[in-house]
């Protein structure tokens, strides 16, 4: 068993397979939450489904000696969309014709993006989540290409995460991980401010995580009166800027540490804290 804390990670090479053969004997809800969307629609309650791309890199920072340290990339979402200045996974709504067929073909035909010991892992699944994850890891795909530019070509399946619900959308996020090549150079579209790139082993560290408090406009459709309190992380970027891991980002990163190495974070036991008030667009976005 790897001891993240002690800051140990297996050698680059080694991290797309022990990433792989942990999430290919996880459990996983993909086929009961799909049922629970459908049953939703049916009964007139909208449920929309959306799959994201986990992405890992052998890392682009060097460390103290000069090697790149595996990282997880991340979007930050512009003021242009919902939930601007979010740090989030890219992907998107799915699009179940389009999305549909393109799963159907990679389960039939050889695709260098999606092969190998993770396909394998996949098929042994039940038949339905076999074809739930072809479909997310194409829907996944396809959005994250159309916000970054990123070629599917430099992108190798690893697996399937846990399902997220979002708490003021009614909607379902179906999470992939995938390892793409260090160095590319990615195209953001207009819904994107940046790329993050948080070192892995920075998220072992407990020092690094927070109390995250929201203060929410009273006309926004929350569940119930606040401020919240939230677990988060907290990354200092390139630029500078302290970039705040939260949510259901904050939540898929949790369950992969969680899966793959056993880590549980401090929660809202963190000794720091920050604050932050979502404005009436937060959920529209639009605004400059």
């Amino acid at each position: 068993m790897i001891e993240p804390t002690d800051g140990i990670l297996p050698r680059e090479g080694d991290i797309p397979q022990l990433v792989r053969e942990r999430l290919g004997r996880s459990p996983l809800d993909y086929a009961a939450k799909r049922r629970l969307i459908g049953e939703d629609n049916a009964a007139g309650r909208s449920h929309s489904a959306a799959g994201v791309l986990l992405l890992l890199t052998a890392g682009t920072g060097p460390d103290v000696v000069g090697k790149a340290r595996p990282a997880l990339q991340l979007i930050k979402r512009s003021d242009l969309v919902p939930q601007g200045g979010d740090l989030s996974c890219p992907g998107g709504i799915l699009n179940p014709a389009a999305d549909g067929a393109f799963g159907f073909l990679m389960r039939y035909l050889p695709f260098p993006f999606f092969g190998g010991p993770a396909k394998a892992q996949a098929r042994a699944r039940d038949r339905f989540s076999y074809r739930l994850i072809t479909t997310f890891f194409a829907n996944a795909l396809r959005e994250t290409w159309e916000e970054i530019g990123l070629n599917p070509a430099f992108v190798r399946f690893l697996g399937p995460l846990p399902t997220y619900s979002l708490h003021m959308f009614r909607r379902t996020i179906f999470p992939l991980v995938g390892w793409v090549k260090g160095g590319l150079f990615y195209r953001p579209n207009e819904e994107v401010a940046k790329i993050v790139e948080i070192p892995i082993e920075n998220l072992f560290e407990e020092k690094r995580y927070a109390r995250y408090t929201i203060e929410a406009d009273p006309r926004l459709p929350t569940p119930d009166e606040g401020p919240w309190d939230f677990p988060c992380f907290l990354h200092e970027d390139t630029d500078g800027t302290e970039e705040i891991l939260w949510g259901a980002t904050f939540f898929i990163v949790m369950n992969f540490l969680r899966t793959v190495w056993g880590f549980t974070p401090p929660g809202l036991g963190a000794k720091r804290q920050r604050r932050r008030s979502l404005r009436l667009d937060y959920l529209k976005g639009g605004h400059g």
